[in-house]
């Protein structure tokens, strides 16, 4: 989550002071280590503070408001597929998984390298076995990955989805990579 947060920062600050000439004292190549995070400048009327930077740094769950930096680049820099897979990432997480395919799907139109992504599989997985978001979530598997993805299904398969449905789901998607 550490990595997520110092990243959803660099992102930010990058992006806002280069595209809308914000200063906010420090070059775009500084490194900016957790705890001396400064507090990013606004976004679409949204202020994350330290304190929020920090809560996030020790683990506390994101929320949709924490991600008003992400939006804002992401809207600054359509062609870049980081902010996009930063909030695929948080809405896996918070359990938005509609929209968290969508994310991703986006990503890969911006950059097809960005299926290298590590958790970007198994978020899609994950979602593969949801009863909303499992259609288009199998979809983005097949257009991304195709056959690669199948040991990474097998192993969904042996984790076991949790209940019936999702397990079919599973099966399911394994029978159609294999096509």
């Amino acid at each position: 989550m550490a990595k997520f947060v110092h990243l959803l920062v660099q992102l930010t600050k990058q992006g806002l002071e280069r595209r809308i000439g914000i200063d906010t004292g420090r070059g775009p190549d500084s490194h900016l280590t957790p705890g001396t995070w400064p507090i990013p400048p606004r976004a679409s009327g949204r202020r994350m503070s330290s304190s929020r930077f920090r809560r996030l740094e020790r683990g506390a769950r994101l929320d949709d408001g924490a991600l008003g930096p992400a939006y804002a680049f992401a809207r600054l820099n359509p062609g870049d597929p980081r902010p996009l897979l930063l909030i695929a990432h948080a809405h896996a997480q918070l359990g938005w998984m509609s929209d968290s395919v969508e994310r991703y799907q986006r990503a890969y139109r911006a950059d097809p390298t960005c299926r290298g992504d590590p958790q970007m599989l198994e978020d899609l997985l994950k979602a593969a076995t949801h009863r909303v978001a499992g259609r288009n979530a199998a979809r983005a598997i097949r257009d991304i990955y195709g056959a690669e993805a199948i040991p990474a299904v097998e192993k969904a398969i042996a984790r076991g989805a949790g209940d019936r449905d999702g397990d079919d789901r599973l099966d399911h998607l394994r029978d159609s990579l294999t096509q």
